[in-house]
């Protein structure tokens, strides 16, 4: 169902079982992550992507999703494969007679259609998510509201402004990788069901805001 990685050392890593398999890849580099990131997509893991540098995840079209995400560090690749959640589908499936009115927006005069994608983004729900995962990526996610706010105006600025946003940018470069540390220790072999999901859900935020930018 999934590509094995070219690597001199892949383990089982928390879990392996019909619902779940994690594995790392160890002496990789970031070329090797591309490399089997795009193995994955050629296997079909191509729908609703979610992709920046050294992380990867997406759906196949029978609803299997593969996570992955890179530490320089450690030169390793941690994999996340899940199967479909088929309780949660069918508990999720819409109801003809009502999906119309789902997308209404209750305050609108018009009554028209709330952007579906728009509705999507918004429906984060943190109950159940454990305190260290909510607080870390929070951290994470505020990061990138400030970065991106900061790349707009570094686009718009003058010659004159550049020179004095040259250091701002540099800070913005050591407190990336002082998150993206906090990320990397928070780890994903130990994240509850809820915890993957807001997991997931804020890391495909930032990956929009990046490319609003």
């Amino acid at each position: 169902m999934v590509p094995k990685p070219e690597a001199p050392v892949v383990k089982e890593n928390g879990r392996d079982d019909e619902e779940c398999f994690m594995y790392e890849a160890y002496g990789l580099t970031m070329d090797d992550f591309n490399s089997y990131a795009d193995s994955c997509k050629e296997m079909g893991y191509t729908e609703d992507p979610s992709e920046f540098e050294g992380f990867y995840s997406a759906d196949n079209a029978e609803g299997y999703n593969v996570y992955m995400n890179y530490d320089k560090d450690k030169g390793s690749v941690s994999v996340i494969f899940k199967a479909p959640d088929e309780d949660k589908e069918k508990a999720e499936a819409p109801d003809p007679e009502e999906e119309d009115l789902e997308n209404i927006d209750p305050d609108s005069d018009t009554g028209e259609e709330v952007d579906s994608e728009e509705a999507e983004d918004n429906d984060i729900d943190p109950s159940g998510v454990s305190a260290k995962v909510k607080d870390t990526l929070d951290e994470y996610e505020a990061f990138f509201d400030d970065y991106t706010a900061f790349m707009k105006k570094y686009k718009n600025a003058t010659y004159k402004d550049l020179d004095k946003m040259i250091d701002e940018y540099s800070d913005y470069i050591d407190k990336y990788s002082d998150i993206y540390g906090k990320l990397i220790d928070m780890g994903t072999e130990k994240m509850s069901a809820k915890d993957y999901a807001y997991y997931t859900k804020v890391l495909a935020r930032i990956e929009k805001k990046l490319a609003d930018v």
